[in-house]
């Protein structure tokens, strides 16, 4: 090996390198070269990028790198009108990839590889959605998997685990057990290969039940504790993140391989209603987390919406989603204590779609559709895989980089318009599980800001700026236009906006997690919020600058030549501010608004 490494061409090298590397990961990879110009596609993965679409898929994630490198992710596609089963696969690290179906000699399902062990295992169903369920076990040697029926019912399960510390398989998943209310996180355990298998349960839940929350004027559907995800820490524990239907998620600890749980605790500094988390311990001991650091608008009452059936008015389906634009990346050093990131893995590109509902559905597929939902797989040199998303035109395969959430400015000159920020209105559209032909649980979406030529200018200095008004519409939900936007987090930094007010002004907030734009409550739910008007401003072109400092928990607006405004911080979010949220102050109809050049955001020195 070492002969091989010292070797001048590149493409043996990173050989060497996934030889070495994925060997540590439980996962050997035996023959995957790199051509140049792949040589050279791959180093400039960075920020996260779409390498190609998924087959249709389900709330079920397979997928696995194989003996010989290949990667697969497993799915269906419809073929003739009729559902056949499918995967992707590539050949050169995720660069590119094939369709494929799935012949009845092919494996069905995604296996993880264990190199000592020199077995492959793996879950699967025979109907979508439905059991029975069956274990793949196939030895160095074999074509076709040994099958073994399992005697549970996995909702929801996600990728099987190697634990490093024992010899032991782990498979996370959600289940409900007879006579006991709700879902529950549990495991699938198994000390001999797969052989045979038992399940533990995660106990007790946590239950919404019909409470209202916040602003909500009606229950949100009850997910109890559901879709978990496991990574195994340092000193061998296991911590399980789950989906709930509070604010934030909740989690449980295993000092025995997954025989015993402790918990629910509360997860405060993170924001995740009713979405499931990801978590991903990556070689080096750190620990990569995809979530949806989201807030959910106010919930309306139930004669606000005649379509809703019973059990969407009492919490045992859902009403509407208004939190799934946006999955979030963080990673950590320490296994889980601090966390360094916070940042937005990928926006919703139909966020701002006026037919959002109707918006890319197929024949027969789910009608979810959002950027929720993922499954993770490392790489060679920090690269990262994650399939995400749900729906046709969502579902998507990423990589990108580690090294990217370690980022510590960002700047916006809406030089590709607005793509870079969130700024839709909701739509008074249908909510509810299924209408019709239509997606369940989404509003259509109208554009609460657009880009429009900057007032003052002529043929020399011509440019377009995102322009902000607010204008009597009666087609929206939540008539409060403004944007988001989410940058490193920081525990101490400054925000330079660059605006000219033409009208009423703006509500200038920060906050540790993504809120809706026109979130009616934003400035109670952001840590800071503070007016800016003419007054304050000034007129013309003009730097707002906002510096915060989660340490002293205060927060100072500047504007030219006026004086500081100082404001104490509602609350100082342990790590750091991720957000600037900025929404009209207009009460009535305002069309001249306020025009947007830039947005910068730099943190003070102690973050360096």
């Amino acid at each position: 090996m070492k002969e091989l490494f010292e070797q001048k061409t590149p493409s043996v090298r990173l050989v060497c390198v996934i030889l070495c590397h994925l060997t540590m990961t439980g996962t050997m990879a035996y023959g995957v070269t790199l051509s140049e110009d792949d040589r050279e596609r791959y180093a400039e993965v960075f920020a996260p990028r779409v390498v190609t679409d998924l087959p249709c898929q389900e709330a079920s994630y397979t997928m696995c790198m194989m003996p010989d490198g290949r990667i697969r992710f497993y799915g269906w596609q419809w073929i003739s009108g009729v559902r056949r089963k499918a995967y992707i696969e590539s050949d050169n690290l995720g660069l590119d990839w094939k369709l494929k179906l799935a012949g009845s000699n092919d494996l069905q399902s995604a296996m993880l590889y264990d190199p000592n062990r020199r077995i492959s295992v793996g879950i699967d169903r025979v109907r979508r959605g439905k059991g029975p369920f069956y274990c793949l076990r196939m030895k160095d040697g074999e074509t076709v998997p040994t099958r073994t029926d399992l005697p549970f019912r996995l909702g929801n399960f996600t990728a099987i685990m190697r634990l490093r510390g024992r010899d032991r398989w782990l498979v996370p998943h959600t289940t409900g057990i007879t006579g006991e209310h709700g879902l529950f996180a549990a495991v699938l355990l198994s000390d001999d290969d797969g052989l045979t298998w038992r399940r533990s349960v995660a106990k007790p839940n946590v239950s919404t039940g019909t409470s209202l929350f916040d602003h909500d004027e009606l229950p949100r559907w009850d997910n109890f504790c559901s879709e978990p995800a496991i990574a195994e820490l340092s000193d061998g524990t296991l911590w399980m993140i789950v989906r709930t239907s509070f604010n934030h998620p909740y989690s449980y600890r295993s000092r025995d391989g997954g025989d015993t749980w402790t918990g629910p605790q509360e997860m405060p500094d993170f924001w995740q209603h009713d979405t499931m988390p990801g978590l991903l311990r990556l070689s080096d001991g750190r620990l990569l987390f995809l979530w949806n650091n989201t807030q959910p608008m106010p919930r309306l009452s139930a004669r606000e919406l005649p379509e809703l059936h019973e059990k969407e008015l009492v919490s045992r389906s859902e009403a509407v989603f208004t939190n799934r634009d946006v999955l979030h990346a963080a990673i950590s050093e320490d296994d889980g204590r601090t966390w360094i990131g916070f940042r937005e893995f990928v926006l919703n590109p139909l966020r701002n779609d006026s037919a959002f509902r109707q918006t890319g559905f197929s024949q027969g597929e789910m009608h979810d559709k959002s950027v929720h939902q993922s499954l993770m797989l490392e790489l060679p040199e920090g690269k990262i895989l994650v399939a995400a998303g749900q729906g046709d035109a969502l579902a998507k395969m990423y990589m990108f980089d580690v090294r990217w959430l370690y980022e510590k400015v960002r700047k916006e000159e809406f030089r590709s318009g607005l793509d870079n920020v969130t700024h839709h209105l909701f739509v008074k559209s249908l909510q509810g599980t299924f209408r019709g032909f239509s997606g369940h649980c989404a509003l259509n979406r109208l554009p609460g800001v657009v880009m429009a030529r900057k007032p003052d200018t002529n043929a020399r200095t011509a440019r377009e700026a995102a322009w902000l008004v607010k204008t009597d519409d009666p087609r929206v939900i939540w008539n409060n236009p403004g944007l988001t936007w989410n940058f490193p987090a920081a525990c101490a930094g400054t925000i330079e906006i660059g605006c000219r007010i033409e009208g009423d002004g703006f509500r200038l907030g920060l906050a540790d997690h993504w809120i809706n734009p026109s979130d009616p409550y934003a400035a109670e739910r952001c840590v800071v919020s503070v007016p800016v008007t003419r007054e304050t401003a000034g007129g013309g072109w003009t730097t707002v600058k906002i510096a915060w400092n989660c340490e002293n928990g205060k927060a100072t607006l500047s504007c030219g030549k006026n004086a500081p405004v100082h404001a104490p911080l509602s609350r100082s979010p342990r790590f750091g501010i991720s957000y600037v949220h900025i929404q009209s102050l207009a009460t009535a109809s305002d069309c001249k608004g306020t025009y947007f050049t830039e947005l910068e955001m730099q943190p003070d020195e102690q973050d360096f």
